[in-house]
């Protein structure tokens, strides 16, 4: 008979530390998320505050931020059917940043406005790494483009 989760104990992870090593302020909790889909800069985290879970044959490096205790369960959920599809397509021979960019895609294309609210404490924590990445980006010289085609001679 299959378990049926749980995700009513908001102080599961109490016990944990943030992964940048700031409080978790009041009304929040911590949740775990998965080390390698966020790219964090190693300025940017504290490598104690990361533990290594193992199910089944894989390994995976956990971090935890405060989210909204409102947001608890339904976090919970996504979290672990995440992990599940992350799992299933490891196993299916997946490539790494390949799984990172499908979860990225479907969870961009889910439009529920509530799976926004509640992951909007996440992708907040984790802001700083990505405006970087695109600062990066945009100051590349890019050579602009002209509006006169050459013409081909006969």
């Amino acid at each position: 008979m299959a378990r049926k989760a749980d995700y009513s104990n908001t102080q599961k992870y109490s016990n944990r530390k943030s992964f940048d090593g700031s409080p978790v302020p009041e009304g929040k909790v911590l949740v775990p998320f998965l080390k390698e889909k966020f790219g964090l800069q190693k300025k940017d985290y504290i490598q104690d505050n990361f533990t290594t879970m193992h199910l089944g044959e894989f390994s995976f490096e956990i971090g935890f931020m405060a989210i909204s205790e409102d947001h608890y369960a339904s976090y919970m959920k996504d979290f672990w059917d995440e992990l599940n599809k992350d799992m299933e397509m490891r196993r299916e021979g997946v490539a790494s940043s390949e799984r990172t960019l499908m979860v990225q895609i479907s969870f961009a294309l889910t439009p529920d406005a509530a799976r926004v609210a509640r992951t909007r404490d996440f992708w907040n924590a984790t802001i700083r790494s990505v405006w970087k990445s695109c600062l990066s980006i945009t100051n590349m010289k890019v050579k602009p483009l002209t509006s006169k085609i050459p013409r081909s001679r006969p």
